[in-house]
């Protein structure tokens, strides 16, 4: 522990409720301590019971998200209703997302605006965009488009990423708008630095040409950014070299972008070795398309632990090995209910 938990958990021992919230939120997100959710839980009670109104809401969301149990949503309406009572923004929020959805309670669309219409005149900015997924999706109330956009609108100029995602999103689709690819790139790179997801949504309207033309260059610009952050932008980029769309084929760059995609998910060498044992635009190489599996199956992709045990079970490539393909089906059971390894398994 740092010197400054040790410091708020004397004072949280001495009956703090400040302390004890802030203490929970630190077992929440894992700063100055190791992420826990129970210790979490136990300093947001005991500050909820002493009537803070942010412990009492914290401990609400954490009811409705529990990720250390089963959820309990009477448990979460009961804090977040005692927050709202308070005055909580979020907390109001949070009800309307219960009577939307009808978690813990009966759904019911009018309850949840009025609630929703409460959070968003104490300018929380996610309450609009709550309220917007109703229209947009037609829950409980008639589907209307214009309302949404209305609403995503609203959350968005507060500041709420995810409605200016929802935003960009509307827009690329034409839904509730006129189709604008435009308008959704604008949104979409207000949050570039921060969300990678937004890069790829702009690399898809490029490469596929939706609303502006088509240009594969731009593409690999915008999924180039998103790699920088996850796996995801890369492997695109090698998609798009494998298979020569938007850019000239070329396998050994397909390869290329697999083995930095792998850099932040080890999962993907596994197009790297389905490129290597077919020959896909590279020539074919069965000792490295194990190897790349191997690569694959350590970052925990079942069907590369699939594919090394038919590889050593057929004995076609390498030399035949019971063992081993037993060994790498059961790890693919293990991982999931991988239906081939569970079924080649049993057989043996």
């Amino acid at each position: 522990m740092s010197e400054e938990i040790d410091k708020e958990l004397e004072l949280a021992m001495s009956g703090d409720p400040e302390a004890q919230n802030r203490l929970g939120v630190a077992y929440t997100n894992g700063k100055g301590v190791k992420i826990n959710f129970v210790e979490a839980h136990k300093w947001f009670r005991l500050a909820a019971d002493k009537g803070h109104v942010n412990a009492q809401y914290n401990l609400g969301i954490m009811h409705h998200r529990w990720n250390h149990g089963p959820k309990d949503y009477t448990e979460s309406m009961k804090w977040l209703r005692l927050a709202a009572d308070q005055g909580h923004a979020g907390a109001a929020c949070g009800i309307g997302v219960m009577y939307r959805d009808g978690k813990g309670v009966l759904q019911d669309s009018n309850e949840a605006i009025k609630w929703f219409r409460l959070a968003i005149e104490n300018e929380h900015p996610s309450a609009a965009a709550e309220m917007a997924v109703m229209y947009r999706d037609g829950i409980g109330i008639p589907q209307n488009g214009e309302e949404a956009v209305k609403w995503f609108r609203l959350s968005a100029d507060q500041g709420y990423s995810h409605a200016r995602y929802s935003l960009g999103m509307m827009y690329c689709d034409g839904k509730g708008v006129l189709q604008d690819s435009n308008e959704a790139i604008k949104w979409f790179k207000v949050d570039i630095e921060n969300e990678h997801n937004y890069a790829t949504e702009i690399a898809k309207i490029h490469l596929h040409g939706i609303g502006v033309p088509q240009n594969g260059e731009e593409a690999i610009k915008w999924y180039k950014i998103a790699a920088e952050k996850s796996a995801f932008g890369a492997l695109k980029i090698g998609e798009m070299y494998r298979d020569g769309i938007g850019v000239p084929q070329n396998g050994e760059e397909a390869i290329k972008w697999y083995k930095i995609a792998a850099e932040k998910d080890k999962r993907a060498m596994i197009w790297a070795g389905q490129a290597y044992r077919y020959g896909f635009g590279v020539i074919q190489d069965t000792e490295e398309a194990i190897k790349c599996y191997k690569i694959a199956a350590e970052g925990g992709d079942d069907f590369a632990m699939g594919v090394l045990g038919s590889i050593y079970e057929e004995g076609e490539i390498v030399p035949q090995d019971k063992e081993e393909a037993i060994k790498w089906y059961k790890l693919a059971v293990d991982k999931s209910s991988y239906g081939k390894a569970l079924l080649r398994l049993q057989e043996s």
